[in-house]
């Protein structure tokens, strides 16, 4: 009594729906036939039933997230980071990076933020051009681009991106960097800094 109707699962709602293999995916979801239909920003999907470990309604997880929130002390970090694991962990990833943006930019040497941030397998629409190999300066110059108009958490992300390419050909990312770096665009050129400070630190 008091409490909303029960939503049958045949309806499409948003949900977050858990998959065997831990990816959580978000978007509009109903069960037909068996099979699990997901409509997510990336397109659409349609899941055995049998690979789905568990489906929330979003607002029952996102009412959740608030009342964790205000449990949580917003100066504790320790407990700031537990609560961006559970959102990881229950789909939340928008969620999830605006609160390791605000931890980050509170003190962006705060490696048990940067570690949540760059080991966390983030779904494809919070994800930055990564350099490669194939016509590397046209990659660096697209993500010089992307990630400088993004927030701190996104950019994090970016620069670990260039962690590979920067071990292969440290020279010419280095170069690229200091380019940028002397940009007359203020956006390129903080996130150029940033990242000459993380890649680079020795070489300042």
């Amino acid at each position: 009594a008091g409490g909303a109707p029960a939503v049958p699962l045949h309806a499409e709602r948003p949900r977050l729906v858990g998959l065997d293999d831990g990816t959580v995916l978000r978007g509009r979801a109903s069960l037909r036939d068996g099979r699990w239909i997901v409509r997510t920003r990336g397109g659409r999907r349609e899941l055995d039933a049998r690979d789905v470990r568990w489906t929330e309604l979003e607002r029952d997880v996102l009412d959740d997230l608030r009342d964790r929130r205000r449990r949580t002390d917003r100066d504790d970090r320790d407990a700031r980071l537990s609560e961006v694991r559970w959102m990881i962990a229950h789909g939340l990833a928008t969620e999830a990076l605006e609160t390791l943006d605000e931890l980050l930019v509170r003190d962006d040497t705060a490696d048990d933020a940067y570690a949540l941030l760059t080991r966390t397998d983030w779904p494809d629409r919070v994800r930055v051009p990564r350099a490669d190999d194939d016509d590397a300066t046209d990659t660096v110059a697209r993500l010089l681009r992307t990630a400088s108009r993004r927030d701190a958490a996104v950019q994090e992300l970016a620069i670990a991106g260039l962690v590979e390419y920067g071990a292969r050909h440290r020279n010419e990312l280095e170069r690229l960097l200091r380019e940028a770096a002397a940009s007359e665009d203020a956006d390129r050129r903080a996130f150029a800094e940033r990242a000459l400070a993380r890649l680079f630190p020795t070489s300042r």
